[in-house]
């Protein structure tokens, strides 16, 4: 292994992340929202204003560190660092369930594709397996959440009082779990890179624009997966047995990938960067190492397919819907990335996954030609409003959003929270306009993290794998909400990003302070 070979590739990674996070940046600094269909919300100012917003926030913030209280200069002593840490395990257990209760004011049962899984689990609860063959063929990546959801169904109907309604309240418990988990994770992230004043800043963000989303409310992918990267992460920066730390995140990373395709995307980030951070004796000392991660994740990714047959479920890999298909629709010149019909209409029409994969990508490939390159740019520019430009993670733009709404349980709290949540609601561009400012503050102080000087390989793997987003974005089909897993992840890199203000600031002041000081000698 070349001797500069790590420091290459982590300035590399950096150049590539300042890069794409300065596109970002100035895509939804110059475009308004309301000006592309799957990012019109009521916000209530430009973003320009938001991120102005933000700017003069910190500035308030960190001037609070300037003065005697000495707010982030020193490590605060060990026995308050013990204090934090228990304080916010408690704090996440007593969220649990006071997010639960609050969804339970609000949610709904919603269409697109979960209300296919919800009936799907539904008739098989009453024995008929057949109906959610059909759904599971064409989208397999979809099997794993089917199966949770249907477990869900099945405790729902064996206890019977957890939910009145449709039997989703176990899944929306589920996910209330591993929302508030994920906050403690992002906490346990933040503090591997920076000091715990700085962990709690990266708890309170998180809860203000992860942890309060409506989306823990919807039984799916994005909000089932929101926990991985984090976990993952967590477990690559901690010293467990390395047998144990890589057979779980190889585990970890193939269920991953069987709920979220994005949310596994770290896990070829830390490859990557493991790879060239190491020497090639190493890597050959390691082979068992190696080796149990590699089969981890091997037999994760398969084994729910496995799990089907028991339950008399029989999938027709011919109707399976495969990457080509996502490639075609990435570039749909009606859309510019996200559904559109006439693609899924056209990759139905074919019996074959053979010719339907060489079908669809034929179609990509002219579809790019007839852009052009000029053509192209436009279609990414539209992409990244449509991925970025959205801190409510494109909440109520799937179809039949609202399919059913469930009276309300009491006359305080359930109209007080639909306010925010619903689209008709009073506060809901209140809300609206908070997720964005949050979600512009964390995009603009994450792209400071590239100033931090250690060269740290957990930090490139948190960049590179926000590059590996962007770019996995750009590529396929686009949703803003495909983006939630990674949201903490944001969120790690905007503490960072602020810290590294701060201690760019206070060098600053400090070396003026210097030289009058000289002066006045």
């Amino acid at each position: 292994m070349i001797p500069r070979l790590p420091k290459i590739c982590t300035q590399l990674v950096k150049c590539i992340y300042i890069g794409i996070s300065l596109y970002i940046l100035i895509i939804v600094t110059t475009t308004s929202p309301s000006s592309l269909f799957l990012t019109i919300k009521p916000f209530l100012f430009p973003n320009l204003v938001l991120l102005t917003a933000s700017v003069l926030l910190v500035v308030a913030i960190f001037s609070l560190g300037f003065l005697p209280t000495n707010l982030f200069h020193h490590t605060p002593p060990q026995s308050n660092c013990t204090i934090l840490d228990k304080l916010v395990l408690q704090l996440t257990l007593f969220a649990i369930p006071i997010q639960f209760y609050l969804t339970c004011n609000y949610y709904f049962r919603t269409g697109w594709d979960v209300g296919a899984l919800d009936a799907g689990a539904d008739a098989l609860l009453l024995g008929n397996a057949d109906s959610v063959s059909s759904y599971l063929s064409i989208y397999p990546n979809n099997i794993l959440l089917f199966l949770v959801m249907s477990i869900c169904k099945q405790l729902d109907a064996l206890f019977g009082i957890i939910s009145p309604s449709n039997g989703i309240l176990p899944f929306i418990l589920l996910n209330c779990v591993i929302s508030s988990v994920t906050g403690w994770l992002t906490y346990q992230n933040v503090l591997h890179f920076c000091t715990h004043r700085w962990a709690i800043i990266g708890f309170v963000l998180y809860w203000g624009l992860v942890g309060i989303s409506p989306w823990v409310g919807i039984p799916y992918s994005d909000s089932l997966a929101l926990a991985f990267p984090s976990l993952i992460l967590f477990l690559y920066t901690h010293n467990f047995t390395p047998i144990l730390k890589w057979n779980l995140i190889g585990f970890l990373s193939g269920i991953a990938y069987n709920i979220k395709p994005q949310s596994f995307l770290i896990f070829i980030a830390i490859v990557i960067i493991t790879f060239f951070h190491s020497k090639f004796s190493d890597l050959y000392k390691n082979s068992v190492v190696c080796i149990i991660f590699i089969l981890s994740f091997f037999v994760s990714l398969l084994f729910p397919k496995f799990l089907l047959s028991p339950m008399g479920i029989t999938l027709d890999s011919n109707q399976s819907f495969g990457s080509a298909h996502f490639l075609m629709m990435g570039v749909n010149p009606r859309t510019h990335g996200y559904y559109a019909s006439e693609d899924i209409d056209f990759s139905s029409s074919f019996s074959n996954k053979g010719d339907r994969n060489r079908a669809n990508l034929q179609i990509f490939l002219q579809r790019m030609k007839n852009y052009g390159f000029a053509g192209y740019l436009n279609v990414l520019h539209d992409k990244t409003a449509y991925t970025y430009n959205d801190g409510t993670f494109a909440w109520s733009v799937e179809g039949n959003f609202w399919d059913t709404i469930y009276p309300m349980e009491n006359n305080f709290i359930s109209p007080a929270i639909r306010s925010f949540y619903y689209t008709d609601g009073s506060n809901y561009s209140i809300w609206c306009t908070w997720a964005q400012f949050l979600w512009l503050a964390t995009l603009l102080f994450s792209s400071f993290s590239v100033l931090s000087k250690q060269h740290s390989k957990p930090l490139s793997v948190l960049q590179l794998t926000l590059c590996g987003l962007f770019i996995f974005e750009m590529l396929f089909e686009v949703r803003a909400r495909y983006i939630y897993t990674c949201a903490p992840l944001f969120i790690v890199l905007a503490v960072i990003g602020l810290r590294n203000i701060y201690q760019f600031i206070q060098l600053r002041l400090k070396h003026i302070s210097n030289n009058l000081f000289i002066e006045v000698k």
